[in-house]
């Protein structure tokens, strides 16, 4: 996992979301769209590991502990939906993984973070579980 500075490119994307962190306005969702490979899931960590970074920068520490799991993929505020089925994200992917979980408290940092890589896999059932969260 990197830090915005090992980013290339998205340098409008980067600046905005370190801005909402220099002036605590954090939206409650971000839709990162873009092609494949472009650097989308990339971002997304940086900014996931930023916000529970524990020395509260626009910039992850990578030195505290939550940077240290958030490298490892096991930050427990971070986390990543997946699904069973190759080619789509169901309705029972989105409950079991996010909608059971999204009214616990984060365990050790101010925000709990959900990271939905290849989101457009979602069917129907699953955007409407999702919004209704």
């Amino acid at each position: 996992m990197a830090g915005f500075a090992e980013i290339i490119g998205h340098e409008q994307i980067i600046e905005h979301l370190q801005n909402a962190i220099k002036m605590d306005k954090i939206s409650h969702a971000y839709i990162l769209n873009g092609p494949d490979k472009s650097g989308k899931k990339m971002l997304a960590e940086a900014f996931a590991q930023t916000l529970q970074c524990e020395q509260h920068g626009i910039e992850p520490c990578m030195e505290c502990h939550s940077c240290k799991q958030a490298v490892n993929h096991n930050q427990p505020d971070i986390i990543y939906v997946t699904h069973e089925k190759p080619n789509t994200l169901s309705v029972a992917d989105i409950r079991s993984q996010l909608v059971n979980d999204v009214d616990v408290k984060p365990y050790s940092s101010k925000y709990k973070i959900y990271i939905v890589d290849e989101a457009e896999k979602m069917n129907q059932q699953a955007q409407n579980a999702l919004l209704k969260t």
